[in-house]
C-alpha cells in the first residue's frame, strides 16, 4: 500500500507507538503496522476514522467495548493489548499477526474443499465460543474479520466494534455487514450469540460454494429476503457436497433463533461430530470443479446465470471490434434501433414497478406491519435500575434485568443493555437491563510451599495476577518453593488484584570465619555471631599459649549452613609431667629413669663425678615440668 501521503507514518502516537506502514484500510478505521517502543514489539495498530473520534459517545463505547474485548484471551482471538486516545487520535493496539484475510483467500481462491472450510471454521468457533463463554457478542462475524495467518492460524478479530459504531451514528443502518445479517437484528434489532451463530451459517454455506446465498445491487432487498428466505443448501449451488454439510448450515441459518445452536460451542461440537463421520473423499470434494449449471431458486430472482458472449458484428468480441468497418455499423436498421429502444423503456419501467412494489411492501412492513419498531431510549446507561425500568415503561417496552458484575460501575447501576441503546425493537417489545452487581470477587488460594510455576497457575485459575517476585532464604522452604504471599488465603479480591509472592532461595550459605589467634571465647562469639555451632577440644602445645585456638575445621572460608558445627581446637599449654626425684641415685640409673619419665638430663660432675653419685637435680624432684624439658643434675 501507498504509504507517502498519510501522515501518521513515522509519528509516535502516545509516546508508545511508532507508526511503520499501512496494512489495512477499512470503513471505519485504518490499521497501521507499529512499534511499540514500550516492550519492544510489533502492533497492529487501529486507527478510528476522524468522523467517529470526533463523536464523544462513540469513543465512550469504543472504550467499554475494547475492555470487554481485551479481557478475552483465546488462541484463535486476536488479543487487545491497549486502547487510548492522543488527541484527536482514537486508537486500539492488538497483536499483529501476519496473515490474509478469509476475505482475500475467497477472491483469489473461490470455493474451500469441506476439509479446509471445516478447518477454518474449527478455529473460528473455538475463538467465537470462548467470547460467548464470557457473554461477549461479536456482531459482526464476516470473512473480513477472519485472519489466515501464514502458518496455519485462524484468528477472529474485531469484537464489539460493530456495535460501538453502530451508536454513534443517527441513521437506522443495519448492525455489521447485511449478506450476514441475522433476521432478528433486521426486525428487531436484538442480537445474542444466536446472531453470530446465523453469520457463522452464512460463511460456511460462502466457503463450501464461494458464494452468499443472498446478493443484490439494494442492501435492503438482502435483508429482505434473511428475514423472509430459508437459506438454500449449498449442494443446490454446489451438486456433490455431504448432506450432513448441507444440513449444518441449514441449522445454522434457521430463521428462528430458537432453531438454531445456542452459542458457537455447541455449533463446533456438532461440526466436529460431522467431520469425524465424512469420508476423506467427501472432505476433499473439490466445489470448483462441480459448480452446478443451475442457479439454486432463491438466487434466481437476484443473479441471472452468467454466459460467454460471442463475438459478432451486433456484439463483437473485445479483439473483433477494432475490426468491424464503420459501414457495418451503418447498415443496422433504424426500425431495429427504435425498436430496441422501445424495449429498453418498457424493460426499465418494469423494473421501476418491482422496485417501488418491493420497497412499498418492505416500508410497509417496517412502518405499519409486524414488523413496527421504537428505540430504545437513549441514556439508559448509568442510570439506577429503577430509573431505566421507568424510562422504558413510559416507552410501551417491558424492561427485563440481568445482573452482571462490573468492576467500576457500582451496585444497583446500568452498565449496558440489549439491544443497544438506539437499536430499534418491536413496539411491544423488552430490553434487558444488565444491571451492576459491583465487582466479581474471587477467593485467593493458599499457593505457600508450591514452585513458583504451579503458585502462577493457582493464582491466574483464581482470576488474579502475579505482581512481585522476590526471592529469600529460607531455613525451612526448599529452594524455588513459595514462603509468602502478600493476599491472605480466602480473601475476596477483584479480578486481576496483583499477588506479590517471595519465593525461597534454600538454606542461606554461611563462610565460616578465621578464628586464628583468637582466644576460645572469643572464637565461640565469632561461630555464634556467624549463625554456626562451636564444637570445643583443647590440646597441649608447646607453640600456642594456653586458651588460644590452634586449629578449626573447616578451614576459614569455608561455607556452611546455618546451625551447622565448627570444630575448634584450643590450646591447653604445654604438657606438664611428674619430676622423679633421683638424688643418691647412680649416674647411670637417675639418667634412665628421668628420660624414662620424659625428660632430657644435662649431667654437671664435681672432682669429675668419682663416686658417680647424684648431689643435687635441677628441677627438684617430686615437682612437675614441661615434658620434655631438661632436667639438670650434679654428680659427685
Amino acid at each position: 500500500m501507498t504509504n507517502s501521503a498519510d501522515p501518521l507514518i513515522g509519528k509516535l502516537i502516545d509516546q508508545r507507538y511508532l507508526v511503520a506502514e499501512i496494512i489495512a484500510r477499512g470503513g471505519m478505521a485504518m490499521v497501521y503496522l507499529a512499534e511499540d517502543t514500550r516492550l519492544d514489539r510489533s502492533v497492529a495498530l487501529k486507527v478510528m476514522h476522524s468522523h467517529l473520534s470526533s463523536d464523544g459517545e462513540f469513543v465512550s463505547r469504543f472504550r467499554r467495548e475494547a475492555k470487554h474485548a481485551a479481557g478475552l484471551s483465546h488462541p484463535h482471538l486476536i488479543t487487545v493489548y491497549d486502547q487510548g486516545q492522543d488527541g484527536d487520535i482514537v486508537y486500539l493496539a492488538m497483536e499483529y499477526l501476519p496473515s490474509i484475510t478469509l476475505r482475500d483467500r475467497l477472491r483469489s481462491g473461490g470455493a474451500l474443499t469441506p476439509r479446509d472450510a471445516i478447518t477454518v471454521l474449527d478455529g473460528m468457533l473455538q475463538g467465537l465460543a470462548a467470547a460467548h463463554n464470557a457473554y461477549v457478542i461479536h456482531r459482526d462475524v464476516k470473512p473480513e474479520n477472519v485472519l489466515l495467518g501464514h502458518n496455519g492460524q485462524v484468528k477472529l478479530s474485531d469484537f464489539g466494534l460493530a456495535r460501538a459504531v453502530s451508536t454513534s451514528t443517527t441513521t437506522n443502518t443495519l448492525i455489521g455487514t447485511v449478506g450476514y445479517v441475522s433476521p432478528e437484528l433486521v426486525t428487531r434489532g436484538a442480537t445474542d450469540a444466536r446472531s453470530d451463530i446465523y453469520a457463522v451459517g452464512i460463511m460456511f454455506y460462502e466457503l463450501l460454494t464461494g458464494e452468499q446465498p443472498y446478493r443484490d445491487t439494494m442492501p435492503i432487498q438482502v435483508a429482505y429476503r434473511h428475514v423472509h428466505d430459508d437459506v438454500p443448501a449449498p449442494s443446490k449451488l454446489v451438486p456433490g457436497l455431504a448432506r450432513d454439510l448441507d444440513e449444518l448450515v441449514l441449522w445454522a441459518t434457521a430463521r428462528d433463533p430458537e432453531n438454531r445452536p445456542v452459542d458457537a460451542e455447541a455449533l463446533l461440537g456438532e461440526l466436529r461430530q460431522v467431520r469425524s463421520t465424512l469420508s476423506d473423499a467427501e472432505l476433499d470434494f473439490d466445489p470448483t470443479g462441480s459448480r452446478s449449471l443451475e442457479l439454486a431458486p432463491t438466487q434466481a430472482v437476484q443473479r441471472p446465470a452468467r454466459r460467454e458472449r460471442t463475438a459478432s458484428a451486433a456484439h463483437p468480441g473485445p479483439d473483433d471490434a477494432r475490426n468491424i468497418p464503420l459501414t457495418a455499423t451503418a447498415t443496422i436498421g433504424t426500425s431495429k434501433a427504435a425498436g430496441r429502444k422501445s424495449r429498453k423503456k418498457i424493460v426499465a419501467l418494469a423494473a421501476l414497478l418491482v422496485v417501488l412494489l418491493l420497497g412499498g411492501t418492505t416500508g410497509w412492513y417496517f412502518m405499519a406491519g409486524p414488523g413496527a419498531t421504537v428505540a430504545v431510549p437513549a441514556n439508559l446507561i448509568s442510570e439506577t435500575a429503577d430509573d431505566a425500568e421507568t424510562t422504558l415503561s413510559a416507552t410501551g417496552l417491558e424492561a427485563q434485568t440481568r445482573e452482571v458484575y462490573d468492576d467500576d460501575i457500582r451496585k444497583g447501576i446500568v452498565v449496558d443493555t440489549s439491544p443497544e441503546e438506539g437499536s430499534r425493537v418491536p413496539k411491544d417489545g423488552s430490553v434487558t437491563l444488565m444491571v451492576s452487581k459491583g465487582p466479581e470477587l474471587f477467593a485467593m488460594p493458599d499457593v505457600t510451599g508450591k514452585s513458583l510455576d504451579d503458585a502462577k497457575d493457582d493464582i491466574a485459575g483464581a482470576n488474579l495476577a502475579v505482581g512481585k517476585t522476590s526471592e529469600t532464604y529460607s531455613e525451612k522452604v526448599e529452594a524455588g518453593l513459595v514462603i509468602k504471599q502478600s493476599v491472605k488465603e480466602g480473601s475476596e479480591e477483584r479480578r486481576g488484584t496483583k499477588v506479590d509472592l517471595e519465593v525461597s532461595k534454600g538454606r542461606e550459605p554461611i563462610a565460616v570465619p578465621d578464628l586464628a589467634g583468637k582466644s576460645r571465647q572469643e572464637a565461640e562469639q565469632a561461630i555464634d555471631d556467624a549463625g554456626l555451632k562451636p564444637k570445643v577440644t583443647e590440646e597441649f602445645s608447646d607453640s600456642v599459649a594456653k586458651g588460644t585456638v590452634i586449629s578449626q575445621e573447616p578451614a576459614a572460608t569455608s561455607t556452611l549452613y546455618r546451625g551447622d558445627t565448627v570444630n575448634i581446637a584450643v590450646s591447653k599449654g604445654p604438657e606438664m609431667i611428674d619430676v622423679p626425684d633421683v638424688v643418691g641415685q647412680q649416674e647411670d640409673q637417675a639418667r634412665k629413669t628421668l628420660e624414662e619419665a620424659g625428660f632430657k638430663v644435662k649431667v654437671e660432675k664435681i672432682l669429675e663425678g668419682y663416686f658417680k653419685t647424684v648431689r643435687s637435680q635441677d628441677p627438684a624432684g617430686g615437682g612437675k615440668a614441661k615434658s620434655g624439658s631438661t632436667v639438670t643434675i650434679t654428680v659427685v
